[in-house]
């Protein structure tokens, strides 16, 4: 069984955080401030530039410059560089905030969870995949904050780093007790998955 990473639950959490971020909720706001003025800055100038080079003097001879045209362009494109520059912080920061880490993948095989995923070295030298496999017989706690999605998890399990998933051997004899934290922005919902395991655990 594998899950697959939800694009609405990643964007809830990030709506979520500029509530609760003070910092990235200044550089949300800034971001709309910045498009906001740069669309009217943009209208106000190019109506400007059209009415100094295309008018009629008073003797009723019509002037027509098409240099309104090339101005309003470059002052389009400065406000829309300006707006893109907070934009890019803003994708940047939330992203960093909702998932510190990338390619994510997370799998159930033979009664081993799997949770895969790459830390955000922007170097390019960490090219090792970093996998925690949590024996699910031996969970003895789960815990969810349905506000912030933080799944808790604790049981036997075992973190190994490999160039390569197919190198990867693990068996339930080198775990240990420990704890690891994530965040279930998944689809099918980890945590309720897990619950459905330990109810039908204590069935059988």
């Amino acid at each position: 069984m594998e899950f697959r990473i939800d694009d609405s639950k990643i964007n809830k959490l990030k709506s979520l955080l500029r509530k609760e971020k003070k910092s990235l909720f200044i550089l949300w706001l800034v971001e709309k401030i910045a498009l906001i003025s740069g669309i009217v800055i943009s209208v106000i100038y190019t109506v400007n530039r059209y009415s100094v080079y295309n008018h009629v003097d008073r003797y009723g001879y019509r002037f027509k410059n098409s240099l309104w045209i090339k101005e309003s362009i470059f002052v389009f494109l400065c406000c829309l560089l300006v707006w893109g520059v907070f934009r890019f912080a803003l994708t940047l920061a939330q992203n960093y905030a909702v998932n510190r880490v990338s390619n994510e993948v997370v799998k159930i095989d033979r009664n081993i969870l799997y949770y895969c995923f790459e830390p955000r070295d922007f170097s390019g030298f960490n090219n090792l995949i970093n996998i925690i496999a949590v024996d699910m017989n031996t969970i003895s706690d789960v815990s969810f904050n349905e506000k912030n999605r933080k799944l808790t998890i604790e049981g036997k399990m075992l973190g190994v780093k490999v160039d390569m998933i197919d190198k990867l051997k693990i068996t339930s004899e080198k775990m240990s007790e420990k704890k690891i934290e994530l965040i279930d922005y998944f689809s099918p919902s980890l945590y309720d998955m897990l619950l459905r395991y330990e109810e039908l655990h204590k069935v059988s």
